[in-house]
């Protein structure tokens, strides 16, 4: 059996028992209610089983069109065995399914939905909603899918889907038609994509029939105070309704010991595009040493929400004294440069300096 829409069929000839010698068997085909030159591409010759071979393949070109004709057949052929051999069956059906084109809309339950069409063989789809419903990120939302037309006059592979567009309802965003690798190879439920806005942008694009995609978010800045004077700003990206303007309720451990370090959230903005998780520190202020505010930080990037986020900050000729930070280790700029002199007590000494924090 081969569907139409395929290109070729690859019909297997099998040689039961183990011989050291070689066979042959021609081959040819004739039409049943399939038709030569329209539906597949008559061919004739000679398949050859060298020694420890065991099965060779005829290999048929198909022909689609856009034709309605149901179920069509045609047969194989063999004759003129060499070698001893003897053939058990001569003759072979060969059935071409017909396949029709369908357009569904899966819904998520949440407002958010995708749409695309597919293929399946003849009967499978009927307009209206299927019967099954599926669990997916939302939590209390059911998704389902809904048929809304079948299209008996175009035909295509059976299994494959295609997404031509996301609807994120959830954010507020509304409908994309810029969809990347939207499908999947074997019916309603392999199927997945990435979705963007008009510039290839997106917050949280990836979906499928369980994970929903958000192609807005939330951008919002921060600043994180040690408690010592200490701290550092920067901005992140959240789901829409993660943060709030203000002081965040929990306190943190850190190097400084007596203090807790605590975030402040500044701004909130609610249309954003960058990628959820993702933190970026632009600032560090090194009140402790009294050396200041420094823009010169580098790394300060991480997946993973507030909490993880670290960097190396630096003066603006790229010199510091311990550069490293996160949200329990602070960072100094400047630190202690001493001199000293070691004496033994025998008339005995040397020289040289070093470097410590301050105070020490």
């Amino acid at each position: 059996m081969v569907e139409n829409g395929s290109y070729e069929v690859w019909i297997p000839v099998t040689l039961t028992g183990i011989a050291d010698q070689t066979f042959t068997v021609d081959y040819s085909l004739s039409p049943d209610t399939a038709t030569e030159n329209q539906d597949y591409t008559p061919v004739t010759g000679t398949l050859t089983f060298n020694p420890g071979d065991s099965i060779q393949y005829i290999v048929v070109p198909l022909q689609d069109d856009d034709s309605v004709e149901g179920n069509e057949t045609f047969f194989v052929n063999l004759s003129n065995v060499s070698g001893g051999a003897v053939l058990g069956q001569t003759t072979g059906t060969v059935t071409i399914t017909e396949n029709e084109k369908y357009t569904f809309t899966y819904f998520y339950g949440n407002g958010d939905s995708y749409s695309g069409y597919g293929f399946a063989q003849l009967g499978t789809q009927g307009v209206g909603k299927l019967p099954y419903n599926y669990d997916n990120e939302t939590g209390t939302q059911k998704g389902y899918y809904f048929i809304d037309s079948v299209e008996d006059s175009e035909t295509g592979t059976d299994g494959y889907v295609y997404i031509t567009s996301y609807t994120d309802a959830d954010t507020g965003f509304g409908e994309t038609t810029n969809i990347w690798y939207g499908g999947g190879y074997s019916g309603l439920g392999s199927e997945h994509g990435y979705a963007y806005n008009s510039d290839d942008n997106g917050f949280d694009p990836y979906f499928t029939q369980y994970a929903e995609a958000d192609i807005i978010g939330q951008e919002y800045t921060f600043t994180y105070f040690y408690g010592n004077g200490d701290n550092y700003s920067g901005y992140g990206f959240a789901p829409l309704g993660t943060y709030t303007v203000g002081q965040l309720p929990d306190y943190y451990d850190n190097e400084t010991g007596t203090q807790k370090g605590y975030y402040v959230i500044n701004s909130v903005e609610d249309s954003a595009t960058g990628t959820d998780g993702y933190v970026y520190i632009t600032s560090y202020t090194d009140a402790d040493t009294g050396f200041g505010t420094t823009t010169n930080v580098s790394g300060g990037l991480y997946a993973y929400g507030l909490g993880s986020e670290y960097g190396y900050a630096y003066n603006s000729d790229g010199n510091t004294f311990e550069p490293y930070f996160n949200s329990y280790y602070e960072a100094d700029i400047i630190g202690q440069e001493y001199t000293f002199t070691y004496f033994y007590g025998n008339g005995d000494n040397y020289s040289g300096y070093g470097f410590a924090p301050l105070g020490t």
